[in-house]
This record gives structure tokens, C-alpha cells and sequence, in this order.
């Protein structure tokens, strides 16, 4: 059983189970039609708010009320499906790539118009010891951008404009709408949410400048504050401990597998972004087997 998250715990996600009436004579359930025995009822997939009707049954199926959740012939200690074994109060989502557009693009456009290997900016920022620096808040954005304008001049021979740089560099801050409309969506659903990004601490004046809703966010952390940065087990660690939630009650989203992986090892669910779609999709699928996520905008 996980621990109980603080006061601002939204409610459980519990993927729905059946949970028919107990029968008190067996020999009146026989006189019964048998299209009416075998109608079983479930509830909303997605459990709400606490003193919501899901939040009954979850409390009840965790022994905390007196109704037996079982079905009616069910034997205690019958084994449990995996699909009602999933037990997701929480998503956690990346930021650059998932809640924003593809943070390399720009890298990969000014690459090409150097005339160099395409992902040479781009893997400097991915996998870099010296970017990863910045990400864990042992070093500035400025000094990485002048380690990069002299390591490309001196490997390739071009000079780089190091304001041109930094535009490659930000050039992914653009957020997904449709992602916005997820993250609405699965609060209002009764799930808690969080951010988790490996990001340099000057990025933090645009993303807390009002582009995220944070406001629907129960946690936010970012690697440049903690000193530690995915995929290392203790990024999550830590995010579980804020979220006051076990792993196997989390899920993860992230547009790296390196970083899903990461997260999986630990016990989160792990799910590698591809697109909005995709996202949505899968998630659905994760929390709530029985019915989709329901809209609350455009998308």
C-alpha cells in the first residue's frame, strides 16, 4: 500500500474492476434470469476527488470500509489481474520535448547552416559532461555557450555566433497546447501532477513567467536546483518522496528512452513521448482501461 500524499492529494486513479451486489440467497440468485445474474456494474474508471464515489471504492478494495469488494462467489486471496492490479495516482511529465516542442531542432537548423555534422550541438547538450554541469547547477548557460563556440571553432574550423547559439538553444520554449489540455484533463480526473526536468537555471525565469499553468502542478523539479538530473534513481527518488507516493503509483513521460528507463528501473510506469496523441493515448491506457480521457478544450 503506498503512503498517503499531503493534504493537496487529489485522490487515487484505480483501473476499474467489477464490483456487482453480494448475493444473500444463493437459491434466489438461481431464480434469477440468467441475463440479470450475469449483468456486472462498474464504476467511472477514473476515481474523483475524495468523497467521490471512486474514492469510496478504492478505500473499500484497500480494506478501509466494511463492504467486501468482491464479487459475489469470488474466494478471498483469488489472484488479482494485472489489469486491476494497476494502480496509478500520479503522472509525471518532462518539460522540453513533452510540454514543449523538440528542444534539438533549433540545434540541428543552425548545425546545418555551419556546415557541420548535424547533431554535433545537439549531442554536446544530450549527453555532454559539460552541459550536464549546467543541468545540475555547477556551472552557467554562458559558460557552456563559450566552451561550445570554441570546441566546434577548434574541431571544425567555423566560427559560431554565440547569440545565434543561444537562440538554437531556445529556440524549443514553445509549448504544446494540447499537452496543456492533458494536464488539465488528468487533474481534473483526480490524478496529482508533476514536472521533472533535467534544465540549466536560467531556464526558470521563462517557464515561471506564466507559458506553464504550475498552478496544476503538485510538484515541480528541476535538476538545476536538486544537483542531481535524470536518469540518475535518485531524480526520482526524490520526486517520489515529494509526491509522498510509492513507484508503482506513479507514471513518467519523457521524450528519452535513456530517462524512461531510468524511471522504470526505479518501479515508475515509464512511457517514451512521440507526440500529443500518442501520449494521450497511452496514458489512457495506463490509468483507465475502461473509458478514454475526457476533454475539457480544443485540442
Amino acid at each position: 500500500m503506498g503512503r498517503r500524499g499531503p493534504a493537496h492529494d487529489r485522490g487515487g486513479l484505480r483501473a476499474p474492476r467489477p464490483g456487482g451486489r453480494p448475493v444473500a440467497d444463493p437459491r434466489a440468485d438461481a431464480a434469477r434470469p440468467a441475463r440479470e445474474r450475469g449483468r456486472a456494474r462498474r464504476r467511472p474508471g477514473w476515481a474523483g476527488r475524495p468523497g467521490g464515489g471512486g474514492d469510496r471504492a478504492g478505500r473499500r478494495a484497500r480494506g478501509g470500509g466494511r463492504a467486501d469488494p468482491r464479487r459475489p462467489g469470488e474466494r478471498a486471496g483469488a489472484a488479482v489481474t494485472p489489469e486491476q492490479a494497476v494502480t496509478v495516482r500520479a503522472v509525471v511529465f518532462d518539460l522540453g520535448g513533452v510540454l514543449t516542442t523538440d528542444p534539438f531542432a533549433g540545434m540541428v537548423a543552425y548545425a546545418e547552416d555551419l556546415g557541420i555534422p548535424s547533431s554535433s550541438i545537439a549531442d554536446a547538450v544530450r549527453t555532454g559532461p559539460q552541459f550536464q554541469d549546467v543541468e545540475t547547477g555547477r556551472s552557467t548557460m554562458r559558460d557552456f555557450l563559450k566552451w561550445l563556440c570554441v570546441d566546434i571553432e577548434t574541431r571544425y574550423g567555423v566560427r559560431v555566433d554565440i547569440r545565434r547559439l543561444a537562440a538554437a538553444l531556445a529556440a524549443g520554449q514553445q509549448v504544446r497546447p494540447e499537452m496543456l489540455v492533458l494536464v488539465r484533463d488528468l487533474r481534473a480526473a483526480g490524478a496529482r501532477i508533476g514536472l521533472l526536468t533535467n534544465n540549466a537555471r536560467e531556464a526558470k525565469s521563462w517557464w515561471e513567467s506564466g507559458v506553464l499553468p504550475l498552478e496544476e502542478f503538485d510538484v515541480v523539479l528541476d535538476s538545476s536546483d536538486l544537483g542531481v538530473r535524470k536518469p540518475d534513481p535518485e531524480a526520482f527518488r526524490i520526486t517520489l518522496d515529494r509526491l509522498g507516493l510509492e513507484p508503482a503509483e506513479v507514471a513518467f513521460v519523457d521524450d528519452l528512452a535513456v530517462n524512461v528507463d531510468g524511471a522504470r528501473a526505479v518501479g515508475l510506469h515509464g512511457l517514451v513521448f512521440e507526440d500529443p496523441a500518442q501520449c494521450r493515448a497511452e496514458l489512457t491506457a495506463l490509468l483507465d482501461r475502461s473509458a478514454p480521457v475526457t476533454t475539457t478544450g480544443n485540442q
